[in-house]
């Protein structure tokens, strides 16, 4: 089950995309007959994680109907500084709403029709310990 990126803001409050760590997987996947897709989970400094208690808020989100993927200086563990999305359907751009960059290390840039997220969960040390959505 996913929900809508405009709709995952306003029901998830722990959904945050501010304070990124690193991505912890990056899948894409192109095939003939579908659209291009990009799931990524992100992993996102919690407040707790700043004051010391290496809290951190898993995200995972499928990107749809990529377009333009650059991916550029990315190492090992895809650690990624200033990743922003960012709305730009009032451009007009056929089936293209949101336009995703890393503004700190231009390392990723694409643009996608849509977003859904499909997992939000708190993690403490690279384990699991609460299941916020679904």
């Amino acid at each position: 089950m996913s929900i809508n990126f405009k709709q995952a803001i306003t029901e998830i409050p722990q959904l945050q995309i501010q304070g990124l760590a690193s991505i912890e997987e990056l899948l894409f996947l192109k095939t003939a007959n579908a659209a291009n897709t990009l799931t990524v989970s992100f992993l996102f400094k919690s407040s707790d994680a700043i004051t010391g208690n290496n809290k951190f808020i898993r995200v995972k989100a499928t990107f749809i109907e990529i377009a333009n993927l650059k991916l550029t200086s990315i190492n090992s563990s895809l650690d990624v500084a200033g990743f922003e999305i960012i709305n730009i359907e009032e451009k007009g751009w056929e089936n293209m709403l949101y336009e995703i960059v890393d503004n700190e290390d231009d390392a990723i840039s694409f643009f996608c029709k849509d977003i859904y997220i499909d997992e939000v969960s708190i993690m403490n040390d690279n384990e699991t310990i609460l299941s916020i959505y679904p």
